[in-house]
C-alpha cells in the first residue's frame, strides 16, 4: 500500500514535468552556421555547416558540378546543362539552360559570366544582361586563385602556399576552392581539409568523408 500511495502522489509530479518538458521537445533545433560550400570527390556540392574542428556536410546540393559560388547571399552552381541558383538550406529556385560547352566564370559579388552574357540572380529568377555590362570587368572568383583575407593560396605540386608560406603536415593537395568567406576547402589525396587564418596564422581542420551517393541527377 505504501508504494501504491507513493506512485499516486507522484503522478501530479510527472504530469507537471511532462507539461514543463513538451514546449521544450517541441522547439526545432538550433540552426548550425553555415560556413559555406564544397565540391567534393565526386563533383556533389554540399553545404558545409559549423564551427572550427566541428563541421557537418550537407547531402548533395546537386551532381556533376562543374563550377560554383557560395557566399552568405546565394548558392550558384553550373552544372552540365544549367545554370542553377538554391536557397541557403540547398533547395532549388532558379535554374536556366546553359551549353555543355559554355565556359562560365563566378564573379567575386555572385553574378555569372557565361560565355559574353552576364546573368543576374534576382532573388527569384535569373535575368539575362545581353552582351555583358558595360565599364571594367571584375575577377572572376571561378577563374582566379582562391583567397584568405590578404593571403593568395598557391597550390604547386601538391603543395599549399599562403602568403608564400607553404603550409605544413597535409597529404598531397589536388584542388584549392573556396568554401565561402574566411574558408578554403583543401581536397587531398586523403581527404578533404578546411583552411582559415586566426590571429593571421593558417589553421586547418578536417573534414567530413563524403562516400559516394545514388540518386538522380540534380
Amino acid at each position: 500500500m505504501k508504494k501504491l500511495s507513493s506512485l499516486v502522489l507522484a503522478l501530479p509530479v510527472l504530469a507537471l514535468l511532462v507539461l514543463v518538458a513538451a514546449p521544450v521537445l517541441a522547439q526545432p533545433a538550433v540552426d548550425l552556421p553555415r560556413l559555406g560550400c564544397i565540391r567534393d570527390s565526386q563533383s556533389q556540392l554540399r553545404i558545409v555547416y559549423g564551427v572550427r574542428a566541428s563541421f557537418i556536410l550537407s547531402p548533395p546540393v546537386a551532381l556533376k558540378v562543374r563550377a560554383f559560388f557560395c557566399s552568405e547571399t546565394i548558392i550558384a552552381a553550373q552544372t552540365p546543362d544549367a545554370l542553377v541558383a538554391f536557397d541557403q538550406s540547398g533547395a532549388e529556385i532558379a535554374r536556366v539552360a546553359v551549353a555543355e560547352d559554355a565556359i562560365v566564370e563566378f564573379e567575386s559579388d555572385g553574378k555569372v559570366l557565361v560565355a559574353d552574357q552576364l546573368f543576374i540572380f534576382d532573388g527569384k529568377q535569373w535575368i539575362e544582361q545581353e552582351g555583358g555590362p558595360p565599364g571594367p570587368r571584375r575577377t572572376p572568383a571561378s577563374g582566379s586563385a582562391p583567397k584568405l583575407g590578404a593571403c593568395t593560396a598557391r597550390l604547386e605540386q601538391g603543395k599549399v602556399a599562403l602568403c608564400e608560406e607553404s603550409l605544413p603536415d597535409l597529404p598531397p593537395v589536388l584542388s584549392v576552392e573556396r568554401i565561402g568567406p574566411g574558408w578554403l576547402h583543401l581536397r587531398t589525396a586523403e581527404g578533404s581539409f578546411a583552411l582559415t587564418l586566426r590571429n593571421g596564422k593558417p589553421e586547418t581542420y578536417a573534414l567530413p568523408a563524403t562516400p559516394p551517393d545514388a540518386g538522380e541527377e540534380r
